[in-house]
């Protein structure tokens, strides 16, 4: 196992100006799962005292485990030998560096010249390196792999259950240093990485899980997902085929495989594989959902809807399927403007209307002087048609009368985006928060005017609109229509959009 370790060869000092008294400040905050913290003391102590062997290895230790990122860690585990090569745990750091970064063969080459390991340590590290084909098959271990108990897996699952990605994700980096070879850790951090957009070092944490969980059909399909949200999608439909054939009666394999089977261009493959999810599990919202995209992109509007009703009948909490029945009845040649009015007003009743009791006072101070915080939500800040509208419009605020926030809800930057952070002020990423998170951050950031750019496209956060964060809001531009929301107090169109008389059609 690694492990934090401090120099027990001298006394510790609590002087936060001493080395010592760093290296007591980073472990501390090492401990406590402030990575941020511990990484910076671990390199102050470095400045002040370059070939100190316990900051070296601890800050290895830092970005191997818990920020994965273990190429950079290689050179202070080496820095950490040099320094003193008698230490075992050194050593069994550095291996375990060499196996994670995927070095095998050199890693095989250091194992015999390590000093201190156990053969428990041993065998920790050769289990997880490709076997050679002349190499004996490996003697069991009969002692039992250290596990979670039940109350810190039930911790995770209830992060998750919270969407509280940020806590959760902390919590399961702290067991996969307690418990490096626990299946459930890794695949409990990758959980928690892959709805904050993290996606790459997501894939690496099932990767580790599914070595270590090989019968855990979950597992597996987890790790096809992250391929999928990597647009690795070859890759993707290879791994849910395999799980399908483990399990084939796997439900939330078959709706996978049909969603990068549709990402691959395989539209009729990606048909049956949402049917066969849905005779299999038949109150499987996502699927249906998704069944629907297949039809609205055929222009079967009648069957789109009536599988996007099956989604709300059978979870009619998943808000993302009612806003796609909003997308979609737009279109509906035979519904009157009023009848689609409705919908939309039925929208607001159950994912608006509830939350209006818990708005807050705004007790912006308006004083002679202060510019005004405008505040865009939009997952759309790339190379985008939305673009064309909103990049000339950031580009010519003026930053003397306003203070401009960008709050960008999603994963792939490009050249655009780069511009884009040139504009504005405040750059928040938004992909992870929960809509109470980032509606106390648009509280906490003072905005006068929150502006929302995507309607019931992909992405959007009406959810935190939902909640009232900001005096003034107003949707522009992302959406043909009204978002249905009360809580949302301007649409911003002009005539040729909204043709006068159509007023009574708009929530806003």
């Amino acid at each position: 196992m690694i492990d934090v370790t401090p120099d027990t060869t001298r006394p510790p000092s609590a002087d936060a100006t001493t080395v010592d008294g760093l290296l007591v400040q980073a472990i501390a905050a090492h401990r406590a799962l402030d990575f941020g913290e511990a990484e910076a003391a671990y390199r102050a102590v470095l400045q002040d005292e370059p070939e100190q062997a316990d900051a070296h290895h601890n800050l290895g230790v830092l970005l191997a485990v818990q920020l994965l990122r273990p190429l950079e860690a290689l050179p202070h585990f080496e820095a950490a030998l040099n320094a003193d090569a008698e230490r075992s745990q050194f050593w069994f750091s550095y291996i375990d560096g060499l196996v994670r970064c995927q070095h095998f063969e050199l890693a095989r080459q250091v194992l015999p010249l390590a000093q201190g390991l156990s053969m428990a340590m041993v065998n920790a590290l050769t289990e997880r390196m490709p076997r050679l084909a002349d190499e004996p098959a490996p003697i069991a271990i009969t002692a039992p792999v250290p596990e979670p108990s039940q109350a810190e897996k039930q911790a995770l699952v209830d992060f998750f259950q919270q969407k509280n990605y940020e806590h959760g994700e902390a919590h399961a980096r702290a067991m996969v240093q307690r418990y490096p070879s626990s299946g459930f850790a890794w695949k409990a951090l990758g959980t928690m990485l892959q709805p904050q957009g993290k996606k790459e070092e997501a894939l690496e944490a099932k990767k580790h899980a599914v070595q270590l969980l090989p019968d855990d059909i979950e597992g597996l399909c987890n790790l096809g997902r992250a391929h999928f949200e990597l647009g690795q999608i070859a890759e993707s439909i290879a791994v849910f085929r395999a799980t399908l054939v483990v399990k084939p009666d796997y439900a939330e394999a078959q709706n996978n495989l049909g969603l990068s089977l549709n990402a691959h261009g395989q539209i009729q493959e990606a048909h049956e594989c949402f049917q066969r999810a849905i005779a299999l599990k038949p109150d499987f919202a996502e699927a249906y959902n998704n069944l629907s995209g297949i039809f609205n992109a055929r222009g079967q509007l009648d069957e789109a809807i009536d599988a996007l009703q099956h989604a709300i009948a059978v979870e009619p909490g998943h808000r993302v399927a009612f806003g796609n029945l909003l997308f979609v009845t737009n279109y509906h040649p035979d519904k009157t403007a009023e009848e689609i009015f409705e919908i939309y007003r039925e929208y607001d009743r159950r994912f608006g209307q509830p939350h209006r009791a818990g708005w807050a006072q705004h007790t912006h101070a308006a004083r002679a002087g202060r510019r005004l915080k405008i505040g865009y939500v939009s997952p759309d800040f790339r190379l985008h048609a939305c673009s064309y509208f909103m990049e000339p419009l950031l580009s010519h605020h003026d930053v003397s009368v306003v203070d401009v926030y960008a709050y960008a809800e999603f994963t792939q930057e490009d050249s655009t985006t780069q511009r884009y952070k040139r504009y504005v002020e405040h750059w928040v990423p938004t992909r992870g928060m929960s809509d109470a998170a980032l509606a106390q951050r648009i509280r906490a950031d003072g905005i006068d005017i929150l502006v929302e750019l995507a309607g019931h496209t992909a992405g959007n956060r009406l959810g935190v609109f939902a909640l009232k964060p900001a005096p003034v809001s107003m949707s522009w531009m992302g959406y043909g229509y009204t978002t249905g929301l009360q809580a949302i107090d301007y649409y911003l169109t002009d005539a040729a959009s909204v043709p006068a008389g159509s007023e009574h059609l708009f929530s806003e």
